[in-house]
């Protein structure tokens, strides 16, 4: 028997209000979920509440789930309860950006992921790196930042993040390139902040 069929039979013991069966399936889950939830959300004390009310709901709307992946189903939960965890605080509200360019054309390897070998020195560079990435989403709209999100940071195929999302394949890989673009932007904008190794690696921006 495979794991997806091993993971369906626990759903199913799951839906009858077994609550500890459930919070079995999540454990296997809970860092990507909580990964998701506090980069879309920004913070990760809200992230830790955002992520309790999403199990909660997914546990009441457990016998809604109609197959497919469960994580995937799990981790739209988390989404939208992050998109409505921001619509009702609006703490933060999106400014303007550098104009994109009309290509839309998406980076094949975003600057920002880059590798390097982490000996002391480099990884102190890249955790002040990656602080300014995350600084950085916060400055792009909660829909782009989910899929920089999924894709960039949690590896996800576009299919996967465009089940997740509920948008199609097509709007993922659109709203990925605008989405770089944004995050491009907002980063030469950080200017002195990033450590001198990655301003190098940060290309000129287009107008388009």
């Amino acid at each position: 028997m495979n794991n997806n069929s091993n993971e369906t039979e626990v759903i199913h013991t799951a839906q009858p209000k077994d609550l500890d069966t459930f919070n079995d399936l999540i454990l296997q889950y809970q860092d990507f979920l909580f990964r998701v939830a506090s980069r879309v959300i920004r913070d990760e004390d809200q992230a830790c509440d955002v992520l309790q009310d999403a199990c909660l709901l997914a546990f009441r709307k457990l016998a809604s789930f109609r197959g497919g992946s469960f994580r995937n189903w799990l981790a739209r939960i988390v989404v939208n309860v992050c998109y409505d965890e921001l619509r009702r605080e609006r703490r933060h509200p999106i400014q303007p950006l550098e104009p994109i360019s009309e290509s839309d054309n998406e980076m094949s390897s975003p600057y920002w992921l880059a590798d390097y070998s982490t000996n002391p020195e480099v990884q102190c560079e890249l955790n002040e790196f990656e602080q300014t990435v995350q600084a950085c989403l916060e400055n792009i709209s909660p829909d782009h930042r989910a899929v920089i999100v999924l894709i960039d940071m949690e590896e996800l195929s576009y299919e996967e993040a465009a089940d997740i999302l509920e948008i199609p394949t097509g709007t993922i890989k659109s709203r990925l390139a605008r989405a770089r673009a944004q995050m491009r932007g907002v980063l030469q904008m950080a200017g002195d902040m990033l450590p001198a190794r990655y301003q190098i690696q940060i290309p000129a921006y287009s107008r388009g």
